[in-house]
């Protein structure tokens, strides 16, 4: 994942402070995260846990 996609920690925090304080379960943070776990859903398992494999290693 690149890193200019990556949302900075007060930006996750906020979003998910502001989703909590409106009685909100879970959120997704960021429009990158929100097409990922859509597209997870349409995808082929294999497919996405070698993409998921790819982007964890390079954000290392």
């Amino acid at each position: 994942m690149l890193r200019s996609t990556m949302l900075a920690p007060a930006q996750t925090a906020a979003i998910g402070i502001k989703a909590m304080l409106k009685g909100r379960r879970s959120v997704i943070a960021g429009g990158m995260n929100r097409l990922t776990a859509f597209s997870s859903r349409l995808m082929p398992r294999g497919v996405m846990l070698r993409m998921m494999g790819r982007s964890l290693r390079n954000a290392s």
